[in-house]
């Protein structure tokens, strides 16, 4: 009972990122909206807007939210927001704070709104920035990206 919609204002960009570390970003913030969905009728929206100085990234749900005391604390190691109203209950609390360092790296921001019992959105940003050194092709097998996604959402597809 879930719905993923992906919006982007351009259709190809250019930038300079560790494939895999924003992957795992990324597949952080969407395993955690689904785990704190509501029962029914879960959306979650992924869009991707730029200017000359940042690409932004939000994953937005209609979960659950969160408190404001609540969001003050999930970027710390090992906090786990163990709400009753949560889908999933296993976990080890150190994903947002991995989101948080890898997005560190990036020399970008991420932060999060929230509204307890509506809605939940995290907003990366990241420099808008090429190297002039030769792209490489970092992609790896498609066998191991699934894998990262399997173990990604391990915790909810037990």
């Amino acid at each position: 009972n879930m719905n993923i919609i992906f919006d982007t204002d351009i259709e190809e960009l250019n930038i300079s990122f560790d494939m895999e570390k924003m992957e795992r970003i990324i597949l952080n913030l969407v395993s955690n909206a689904v785990k704190f969905r509501k029962e029914n009728d879960g959306e979650i929206t992924l869009s991707i807007t730029h200017d000359k100085d940042f690409v932004t990234i939000n994953v937005k749900d209609n979960g659950i939210g969160m408190s404001k005391n609540d969001i003050d604390k999930i970027f710390e190691k090992y906090v786990r927001l163990n709400d009753k109203r949560s889908i999933v209950k296993e976990g080890t609390g150190i994903g947002l704070s991995l989101v948080k360092s890898l997005v560190k790296l990036h020399g970008g921001e991420v932060t999060v709104n929230s509204e307890l019992g509506y809605w939940t959105e995290f907003t990366i940003k990241i420099p808008n920035k090429t190297t002039m050194e030769k792209f490489i092709d970092t992609y790896e097998k498609d066998l191991d990206r699934v894998e990262k996604i399997r173990i990604e959402f391990s915790d909810i597809y037990a």
